[in-house]
């Protein structure tokens, strides 16, 4: 069958990378999928490497209340009207079967479906704040999609109360566990990153953006620099135009802090495995979340983890058995963990060997696309 997957964004983010994998796995004798973005960017093109049918239909990454005066909010307003118009195309001209819609955020490609007579699979992946226009967009989801797939069930709560006929599934996301398992620390990536075996490295990936933390791990690692001379801070992961102010707040605060020998903002890595496998620990800051999938990374690696308590992360760590879990936007919280981890060598192996069980007992990624084929599949029935 011929489906439509529509991601919200193009950046190298959870949501996207999730979408791209579920691409790249679903069966081909069985599926025929196109991926449509909303600019060119990260996202997009890993999807053209590896092999994905793509389309660029531009949606400004920006909303209505983020515009000021009438004429630019009738000119976002247009574009917006212009993107749907489009989309209604592209879903007509290719026959498509699904509409598979990849976010909350945005509810336009959903309206989008509607419109071309095409049947909708709605993948949330956000817990949504329930200000007003946020419950709008959730009102609208139940009564468009078919079929609403979550990726964990704190973000299926502000659905809730459930239409009688529809569909829900809750699917954490999945990934290849023994990839992540068999990274290697080579001396190579050591020189690259300017590290040795004898540092202690804490590592985090995620895209430099306001809701993952990074302020408030910069304000940690700034505390725990003071007691650990070798300790240096890995933060991997990519910007981009629309969060370069908090990348600004980022090397501000590094320079306020004298942060320049410890901390190091490596950017977009393909190699996230073998980092892994170099790092002492691994620490997710963000202040929103659902199911992390550099979390499960972590956990695959075998790395002792410490996270904030946000979203599903408790399930996933089971409530500290597997993890370290730590209240958000308390930098002194999570120094006083990070800390505690790196004196305690014992502490780190018992975390990293639940962890690790647990991420390949629970988070393979052959059983995420099963999940996810079959509600798709039930689109068509529901």
């Amino acid at each position: 069958m011929r489906v439509i997957f529509i991601s919200h964004s193009s950046e190298c983010s959870g949501a996207p990378l999730v979408l791209l994998s579920i691409v790249q796995h679903l069966n081909p004798d069985s599926f025929k999928p196109l991926v449509v973005f909303p600019d060119y960017g990260g996202a997009e093109e890993m999807a053209r490497l590896h092999g994905a049918t793509t389309r660029v239909i531009r949606n400004p990454a920006i909303g209505i209340s983020e515009t000021d005066g009438l004429w630019p909010r009738l000119r976002l307003l247009l574009r917006r009207l212009a993107y749907v118009w489009q989309l209604v195309g592209l879903l007509r001209r290719e026959r498509a079967v699904i509409a598979y819609v990849n976010s909350a955020v945005s509810i336009f490609p959903g309206i989008a479906a509607v419109i071309a007579g095409k049947r909708v699979c709605w993948h949330v992946h956000e817990d949504i704040i329930p200000v007003w226009t946020n419950r709008v967009k959730i009102w609208l989801i139940k009564r468009i999609a078919r079929v609403i797939i979550f990726a964990g069930s704190s973000s299926q709560k502000p659905f809730l109360p459930r239409p009688k006929r529809a569909l829900w599934f809750v699917v954490p996301n999945g990934i290849d566990v023994d990839r992540f398992a068999s990274g290697r620390a080579s001396a190579q990536l050591y020189k690259e990153l300017n590290l040795t075996p004898e540092d202690l490295v804490v590592t985090t990936t995620a895209m430099l953006a306001w809701i993952k933390g990074i302020d408030i791990l910069l304000e940690a690692a700034a505390e725990v620099a003071a007691h650990f001379q070798r300790v240096k801070f890995l933060i991997a992961g990519e910007s981009s135009h629309t969060h370069k102010p908090y990348l600004d707040a980022l090397q501000h605060l590094m320079q306020r802090h004298g942060l320049a020998r410890n901390v190091f903002l490596i950017g977009r890595r393909q190699d996230i495995s073998d980092i892994l496998a170099l790092s002492t620990l691994f620490v997710l800051p963000s202040r929103r979340e659902v199911c992390p999938v550099s979390l499960i990374e972590a956990m695959a690696a075998g790395k002792p983890i410490i996270a904030t308590d946000v979203g599903s992360v408790s399930d996933i760590l089971d409530n500290g058995r597997c993890g370290v879990i730590v209240p958000p936007e308390n930098p002194r919280a999570l120094a006083k963990a990070i800390t505690q981890l790196l004196e305690s060598a014992d502490a780190r192996e018992r975390l990293a060997q639940e962890a690790r069980a647990k991420a390949l007992r629970e988070y393979r990624l052959d059983g995420f696309i099963q999940q996810i084929a079959h509600a798709i599949t039930r689109t068509l029935g529901n």
